[in-house]
């Protein structure tokens, strides 16, 4: 316990942790970029919190707004990402009867302003499958608000797209989606939710989305209870790119150790007594890169010995070890660009998924080159092909000489160049790349 309590002081939990849970051979692994650990921080916060928002006092309207943010500010201190599936019906509603349709634009406004103040998490509001007049209002108020741009990367918005409600073009949810497809051509923190694929379907709106593609489902189906007050323990990412070049063996060991992570960083977050009630919430083991790796025979075998290794694990631990393949950039030395990697839409991504039963993120391209009628064309057929949930990454394109958005390859229409630029970026801010590789 001195031993703890002088690192959680030092700030050298991460060394605690690879000198006391890693074998010897293995204790570089964090450092060389094999293993990432995610919310490893000195507070053990869980790594996505669906908070519970029914129950605020609303005497008034400044008090329902302190007491939201309040609440949020300590869900915010549980876990490194905040998950809002019922944001609609817990605080749209809400705030739409005590300021009114008018006035709810700049209520929107200055709430995400508050949720980026520190202390915060990324958020995640899950939206698009309620279709009454006023969860219309709410949902089209979020989008415009965030479209101005002056919170634009706060919150994430993952929409939920259903047949019958918001798919079809004379659906009564389907211009919500048109405006969320118009926002995914430029902006990065837009996701779509498959909720008719086999994965999502036989849990309604029950399921709460992270912003990159995990998937947390009810502990009970409870359509009053939801996912509400769930959690999400942890998550660890291997670096497939470099884990393979040791081969099964190496793959194997790395998930023997991210399983030791994550059960002891579980044990660290419970509170005394706790331990026992916290055995069914999800670890998850992430692959990282996965998407960078061709559909074939040798990547399904692979897939099916990490599933049979998994649950052996939950066999030996008694722990909930899940795997995922998520779309998140992480600060791992991968030798592949993060990006849209190999994987287009098919059935065989869907058949995939069989495997990855916490999340997985299909990406796709998007740019203000592509019309909102490509980006719904993509989103349809990944519908019909089952796919459970992708994410569009906004390639920023231009002429080189009339700085148009246009495609990537092919003539200008405006002046005939067939030169580009893209705009990307590298983590310290924005830079224009020309499409050899030469920055400006």
């Amino acid at each position: 316990m001195k031993e703890l309590s002088k690192a959680l002081l030092e700030g050298k939990i991460r060394d605690l942790l690879l000198e006391n849970v890693m074998a010897a051979s293995w204790h570089d692994a964090l450092r060389q970029g094999l293993v990432y650990v995610h919310a490893l921080t000195p507070e053990f916060r869980s790594l996505l919190f669906v908070p519970e928002f029914r129950h605020l006092p609303a005497k008034d309207e400044a008090s329902y707004m302190l007491g939201l943010v309040h609440a949020t500010t300590l869900a915010s201190m549980q876990a490194v990402e905040l998950s809002m599936p019922h944001f609609v019906t817990d605080i749209g509603l809400p705030c739409l009867q005590l300021y009114g349709a008018n006035r709810l634009p700049a209520v929107f406004r200055q709430l995400f302003a508050l949720w980026s103040l520190s202390p915060k998490s990324p958020i995640s509001l899950n939206i698009g499958d309620e279709l009454d007049l006023n969860s219309l209002i709410i949902m089209e108020t979020v989008l415009d608000v965030l479209d101005e741009g002056a919170t634009f990367l706060l919150p994430q918005i993952i929409v939920r797209v259903r047949k019958g409600v918001n798919l079809e073009r004379d659906s009564g949810g389907f211009m919500v989606l048109h405006k969320a497809l118009d926002m995914a051509r430029s902006r990065a923190g837009m996701a779509f939710a498959l909720m008719d694929s086999p994965r999502n379907s036989a849990f309604m709106g029950l399921l709460a989305f992270s912003k990159h593609g995990l998937r947390l489902e009810p502990a009970r189906l409870d359509f009053y209870q939801g996912t509400r007050g769930q959690a999400i323990g942890g998550q660890v990412s291997l670096n497939l790119a470099k884990v393979l070049i040791h081969g099964m063996s190496g793959l194997q060991e790395a998930i023997a150790i991210a399983a030791r992570l994550l059960a002891t960083n579980l044990e660290l977050t419970a509170r005394e007594g706790m331990l026992d009630k916290l055995r069914g919430i999800p670890l998850i083991i992430n692959l990282s890169g996965l998407h960078c790796y061709p559909m074939s025979h040798e990547l399904f075998e692979m897939l099916g010995l990490i599933g049979e290794q998994v649950a052996g694990l939950r066999r030996e631990f008694d722990l909930n070890f899940m795997l995922a393949a998520t779309g998140e950039e992480l600060p791992l030395a991968t030798g592949e660009e993060m990006g849209v990697g190999k994987h287009k839409i098919s059935a065989l991504v869907a058949s995939m998924e069989h495997y990855l039963p916490a999340g997985h993120c299909l990406r796709l391209h998007s740019g203000p080159h592509m019309s909102v009628d490509d980006l719904y064309g993509q989103l349809s057929e990944a519908s019909e092909k089952g796919i459970s949930f992708l994410r569009f990454m906004p390639d920023d394109v231009r002429c080189a000489r009339c700085h148009l958005a246009v495609a990537a390859r092919g003539e200008c229409p405006q002046c005939g160049s067939d030169s580009r630029r893209q705009v990307v970026d590298r983590g310290e801010g924005l830079v224009s790349v020309s499409i050899d590789g030469c920055n400006s």
